[in-house]
């Protein structure tokens, strides 16, 4: 079925001039001075207007020793996420290639077009697609598998001052796989207790730790060179159904609202990273939908087609089209860690799938 609305979709396409006078200090004009014509007018000098598409919609970082480092340790858990409800006329994420255009060459004949706001989302009808087919897929049914435990998002925050401005934090990214060891799921309420998935963390250090992270008027922002984020949902009795997407070029920001007593609350967060095609057909093939199937070109087709971004991101505009940008909503709460990590054996359609299958020549 998933492969047929793919097919459908394709067919139908779916100076200033300062004045001293008066002022305590000021030079007196004399006979011998020069007396200014009143006759000019003044002229304004305007500063040089801000191209908005050239903005990737981020603070700055602020100058160094901005704040003094902190040793605590500050973490969070999403309360909730949102990428694929919603009306694509309020489309969220940033400006990944700074551009309101094209910023690399598609080879797809209908090649996405970035909204006004130049905001880079292509997976975003992508994951609608999904949920259309009437797979359980979801932000009401991810986040209910959140509260349940199947999932979770959390986030620690080390090395921040607690300032408006801070030059020099850490950020941790880690795929959660339990919460309150099992028993009723998550309270959300800043009292749960997370387990971490073995494939997120060694000896309590985070596999996806930022390489650049600061806070700009109370804005975190920090860089990712790679992030798989792993979202599990209830697909019927004793089913799990995974999206595990390997996002690249990684960028995690949000606003701090509170970084009191351990805990890390965060609020209009977003993940934006560059999905490889093949990553999305890997998710197809995971979902049930084999290469084996005679329309899975078509869905090659497709998902191909939606390429908006090159690897580099704001590369030379005659690069090609690789990749696709992936923007997922979030918000936080306070939470804790557990000491120990829990393995997980998710049960993968098509035996897993085959991760090479991409787009080739297209």
């Amino acid at each position: 079925m998933f492969i047929a609305l793919l097919a459908a979709c394709v067919l139908t396409a779916c100076s200033l001039l300062t004045s001293y006078e008066g002022l305590e200090g000021s030079t007196k004009a004399d006979a011998t001075m020069p007396v200014a014509d009143s006759s000019v007018p003044d002229v304004v000098v305007e500063a040089a207007a801000v191209d908005p598409c050239a903005s990737e919609g981020l603070p700055a970082p602020p100058d160094a020793g901005a704040g003094t480092r902190s040793l605590d340790q500050l973490t969070g858990a999403a309360r909730t996420i949102r990428f694929i409800d919603g009306d694509p006329s309020t489309i969220f994420g940033l400006n990944m290639d700074r551009t309101c255009g094209s910023s690399c060459v598609s080879s797809a004949a209908s090649p996405p077009k970035d909204p006004a706001s130049g905001i880079d989302n292509a997976a975003f009808e992508l994951f609608q697609l999904i949920k259309n087919l009437g797979v359980r897929l979801g932000d009401v049914a991810f986040n209910d598998a959140l509260k349940a435990g199947l999932w979770g998002l959390v986030i620690r925050l080390e090395g921040y001052s607690g300032l408006p401005d801070d030059d020099n934090v850490e950020l941790d990214l880690l795929n959660a796989a339990d919460v309150n060891s099992g028993d009723g799921g998550a309270r959300l309420d800043g009292t749960d207790t997370w387990t971490i998935d073995s494939t997120s963390i060694v000896a309590g250090v985070s596999l996806y730790r930022s390489k650049v992270a600061y806070v700009r008027g109370n804005v975190l922002v920090a860089r990712f060179e790679r992030f798989p984020l792993t979202l599990r949902v209830a697909g019927g009795t004793n089913v799990v159904l995974v999206l595990s997407p390997e996002l690249f070029s990684v960028t995690v920001t949000a606003k701090i609202v509170s970084s009191a007593d351990g805990g890390l609350t965060l609020a209009e967060g977003k993940l934006v990273g560059a999905m490889p095609p093949e990553q999305f057909l890997l998710q197809i093939q995971r979902l049930g939908t084999c290469k084996s199937d005679p329309l899975f070109n078509t869905a090659v087709d497709y998902v191909c087609g939606v390429r908006d971004l090159a690897t580099t991101l704001t590369a030379p505009v005659t690069d090609k089209c690789d990749r696709i940008s992936t923007a997922i909503a979030f918000d936080t709460i306070p939470a804790h860690v557990s000491p120990t990590v829990k393995v997980v054996k998710d049960t993968l359609g098509c035996d897993g799938g085959d991760p090479a299958a991409g787009c080739g020549a297209r």
